[in-house]
């Protein structure tokens, strides 16, 4: 009966969800005279400027009350009405000829109120005169400075405007722009919705689900639906009015519809699919936009932590790996990649071969590996140079040539069936390539840099803002797709400078340079109607917070006199404010706005941000690092920043390799405990006592993210050791499985010597710089490794150079996790065997082994080359004996998985294998039995449900 019951509950309430769908598809969304800060779901508007497009349309405003308000400056204050009272305030327009026909009205203000609206009425010439609209604009109260974009066809043709404020608490709205400009559309309204565009991978199909408007069902009652495939190039025009254009699949129109087509191709995964009702006169209605194909499931989110906050772009890898960075970039210059000569990686897509440039993606597969296997997150920056024009997914260099300032890099595309499968084969390859121990682990992809700087960092040619956010929009989008599909926890990352607040979007702002506030608004709205993939945006910035500069350090100049300093001699820190054309780390909540403010109109749009700072060249000493302090403390406290990179990239490709080390001791201590006495300079230069007094909601504790312990070798005795377990015996080994090359490794082998015996060998190369970075190898552990038992962990080893036979070598061991690390440093001669012993038993105590690096570098000697020997490495317990101690970590460890994965490098106890064994039969056994009598019971039960 209760079975019955429910099946016949579910069957009415099935049937009465059928019934109600066509009210409820025919309630409107929103109603017409409604406008958002931003689009609607469905709809696709994107701000073009034009090219004579100016800040205000008059300079006069005229308040209901008589009064008269005038811009000043960059803007004009109107305060708002008091009580249950509004105010208006109105203005005259002098209609103007524009090269590109304006539809639209861009409003930026800055709303110093409680108000949540505004009205726009609005009046423009029309044939038989005059005709006056009035229009609702939804506004953020107490808000920072907002963009609100109005669609009016009629932009060109008004001859006035009104702004109605209502009454409510505050001051007033401070508007600082009210122009007319070109929203981008793609079509003009729509019909019904399509709910989902999947694509299935195992059965190479693409299904659209959607439902067609009530009363568009009455009207086009003897259509059919067709599913139509844009290729890269193709508009929704361009289907509409071409009869050669055949649907792949059809079907009688309904209310709710479920259409399918195979997939041949990468082409045709990575298209735009459009509904469209198809009548009997071959007129064809297009239902709604046309919408990529997504994956079925929803990309797992990224789990994340504070202690991946610290950031580095730095091509100093050791550098960036010995200050326990929490993220990291690592460029991929795309154009580098692939090899012609067929010698490299092969890798086929679709009976097409690519052949991968073996040294390059050596260096690659070092660098993503030495970072990822230290507890960082790797992002891969896609960059393509502007002197190589073999990449085929890039912009051709002849189509972007300046007369001055030549382009550093060339954007991707993805615009004809080409490009966009050699951007499907790069992307899916690295995405695969680095996905797992072999080669390390990426969390995510930039696409680009500074990308609204086109004409520099991003070239694409002379395009307008539309076009050129339909070119970069393809690019990323392809590039989430392919990389999601390996890995759905994969980020994807839109970098644009910190300009902001442009004060004029004219002519400077339509082709080769894009204001990022514009540019990322159409991005967001680009990809959320065609319901392409999410991505984050990351701020590229050149400011230094406060303005603070090296002059602000020096001494002041009072040409000998005694006396106190004048007034107007005192540099001065001055903040960037909400008004200011750039964000930084001090006005951040502008960016915080921005997000707020669209979010949730644009799907593509994710609420985190991520923040990469590169100091300029005048920036030294006391500026660099008050700067990095302040920059990494404020925006610690910001919940949306996922991350802050501090940058030297650009000046060491340039030569200048020592910039980062000026700071790499704020690096290094920030995030742990001993940051706290290295950044108490900073609070001399803001005058204050603590950083509490400068940044709102700072927690010291909270940005102590990581422990950061420093021991000491001591020489190794049996004396005091009671039993040992052999973590790493080479004796034995035929394979170094589990270990890797890390950074300035050549190779790394099993080797046998008659000075050092049986070793495990990493020859390196000796950065004999003044910086001298580290060589190192390195080992991920599976399952971490529990210092319970023995926290005593002792190695033999040896370093020995060819030539210069009085060489000395610093060595490094260091143990970590994502909550801490502990390095200890020993000094060695050339060729001296030693065995030293670290004391864990502090490290033991916070975290379990996660990963174990060990590193060295020549502080003497001219040698270009050296070789670590490595015996082996052993846990040592003053407390257990060696059988206790087998017993005890070994089941610690069976516990938790196996935690070494390298069974070729230490011995077993064969007996203890037996017994384990023994016991997984048993417990097999015991299994089958109650399987069995669970299916004896089962069926007695069904046989007296049916009596």
């Amino acid at each position: 009966m209760h079975t019955v019951f429910k099946r016949v509950f579910a069957a009415l309430l099935l049937a009465a969800l059928l019934l109600c769908q066509p009210c409820l598809l025919s309630v409107p969304v929103a109603a017409e005279d409604a406008v958002m800060p931003l689009t609607e779901e469905g709809e696709d508007e994107t701000i073009r400027p034009s090219v004579k497009a100016s800040r205000f349309m008059s300079e006069l405003f005229f308040g209901s009350d008589d009064s008269t308000h005038r811009v000043s400056g960059d803007s004009v204050v109107l305060p708002v009405g008091s009580g249950g009272h509004s105010v208006a305030y109105s203005t005259v327009v002098t209609p103007a000829v524009y090269d590109t026909p304006n539809n639209a009205v861009r409003l930026v203000l800055t709303n110093y109120s409680s108000a949540t609206y505004l009205h726009v009425k609005y009046t423009y010439d029309t044939e038989s005169g005059p005709f006056t609209e009035t229009r609702r604009v939804d506004i953020l109260p107490y808000s920072g400075r907002c963009v609100y974009p109005i669609r009016i066809d009629e932009a060109d043709r008004l001859v006035s405007m009104t702004l109605v404020l209502p009454g409510c608490s505050g001051t007033s709205i401070v508007l600082h722009a009210m122009e007319a400009v070109r929203i981008w559309s793609e079509t003009d309204g729509a019909r019904g919705n399509v709910t989902s565009c999947t694509y299935h991978a195992s059965t190479r199909t693409v299904t659209v689900k959607g439902s067609v408007f009530h009363d568009v069902m009455i009207a086009a009652s003897s259509g059919v639906l067709g599913l139509f495939r844009l290729s890269p190039e193709q508009t929704i025009e361009d289907i509409l009015g071409d009869p050669q254009a055949v649907p792949l699949v059809t079907s009688s129109l309904s209310i709710g519809f479920e259409l399918q087509a195979v997939v041949t191709d990468v082409a045709a995964r990575y298209a735009r699919y459009a509904v469209l009702i198809c009548m009997p006169d071959g007129t064809r209605l297009p239902l709604s936009y046309p919408t990529y194909a997504t994956l079925p499931t929803t990309a797992n989110k990224m789990i994340s932590s504070r202690s991946d906050f610290k950031g580095i772009d730095t091509t100093l890898t050791s550098g960036a790996i010995d200050s326990n960075v929490g993220s990291a970039i690592v460029d991929v210059y795309l154009n580098r990649l692939e090899n012609d000569r067929q010698s490299g990686y092969l890798y086929t897509v679709e009976n097409e071969y690519f052949y991968f440039n073996r040294d390059y993606l050596a260096e690659l597969d070092a660098t993503v590996r030495s970072l990822s296997g230290a507890a960082c997150r790797v992002y891969l920056r896609f960059l393509v140079e502007a002197d190589d024009s073999s990449v085929t997914c890039a912009v051709s260099p002849a189509d972007t040539e300046r007369a001055a300032d030549p382009a550093r890099y060339l954007s991707l595309r993805a615009n004809d069936e080409d490009s966009l499968r050699y951007l499907h084969a790069y992307t899916t390859f690295l995405c695969s390539r680095y996905r797992g121990e072999a080669q390390g682990e990426i969390a995510g992809i930039i696409v680009g840099t500074r990308v609204d700087e086109a004409g520099i960092y991003n070239a694409a040619g002379e395009l307008t803002l539309p076009e050129y956010v339909t070119l970069y929009g393809q690019a990323v989008n392809t590039v989430a797709t392919a990389a999601r599909g390996i890995n759905g926890s994969l980020v994807t990352v839109v970098p644009v400078t910190d300009g902001w607040n442009a004060a004029v979007i004219g002519g400077e702002h339509r082709t080769d340079s894009y204001t990022a506030e514009l540019f990322l608004e159409s991005l967001a709205a680009y990809l959320s109607s065609y319901r392409g993939n999410r991505f984050s945006l990351m701020i590229e910035s050149t400011h230094n917070p406060y303005g603070l500069s090296n002059t602000y350090f020096e001494p002041i100049n009072t040409d000998g006199e005694d006396g106190p300093i004048p007034e107007e001699l005192i540099p001065k820190l001055i903040a960037a404010t909400q008004e200011s054309t750039y964000v930084s780390s001090e006005n951040i909540t502008l960016l915080d706005t921005f997000l707020q403010q669209y979010i949730t109109g644009y799907s593509a749009l994710s609420d985190n941000y991520y923040f990469h700072w590169t100091p300029d060249k005048n920036t030294d000493g006391n500026a660099l690092s008050t700067s990095y302090v302040y920059h990494y403390y404020r925006l610690f406290t910001d919940p949306r920043a996922s991350a802050f990179f501090v940058s030297f990239r650009e000046r060491e490709l340039c030569g200048e390799v020592g910039e980062f080390s000026k700071i790499k001791y704020l690096v290094k201590y920030i995030d742990t405990p001993h940051g706290a006495p290295r950044t108490e300079f900073a609070l001399d230069i803001f005058d204050a006592s603590s950083w509490s007094a400068v940044i709102p909601d700072f927690n010291r504790s909270r940005t102590e993210q990581m422990t950061l312990l420093e021991g000491s070798f001591a020489d190794y005795s049996a004396d005091n050791v009671s039993g040992s377990y052999p973590l790493f015996d080479f004796s034995t080994a035929n394979s170094t499985r589990g270990w890797y090359a890390g950074n300035y490794c050549k190779s790394l082998s099993v080797s046998s010597s008659e000075r050092y015996g049986k070793t495990l060998d990493a020859e390196m190369l000796a950065d004999l710089s003044t910086l001298a970075e580290y060589s190192d190898i390195a080992y991920r552990f599976d399952q971490p490794l529990i210092l319970e038992y023995a926290p005593y962990i002792t190695l033999s080893f040896a370093v020995d150079c060819a030539i210069d036979r009085d060489a000395v070598f610093e060595v490094k061991l260091v143990i970590g996790s994502d909550e801490g690390y502990m390095e200890t440093k020993q000094v060695v001669k050339n060729g001296e065997l030693v065995t030293v012993s670290l004391n864990a038993a502090q490290f033991a105590e916070i975290s379990k082994v996660e990963y174990m690096r060990l590193s060295a570098k020549m502080v003497m000697g001219s040698d270009e080359s050296f070789t670590l020997h490595l015996r082996n490495i052993k846990l040592d317990s003053r407390e257990y004996d060696a059988a206790s101690l087998q017993t005890l970590i070994d089941t610690s460890q069976l516990s938790n998985g196996n935690a070494f994965g390298m069974t070729d490098v230490r011995n077993h106890d064969p007996m203890l294998l037996i017994i384990l064994g023994g016991a997984v039969l048993l417990c097999t056994a015991i299994v089958a039995m109650m399987l069995g009598h669970y299916q004896k019971y089962d069926s007695d039960s069904e046989e007296e449900g049916e009596e």
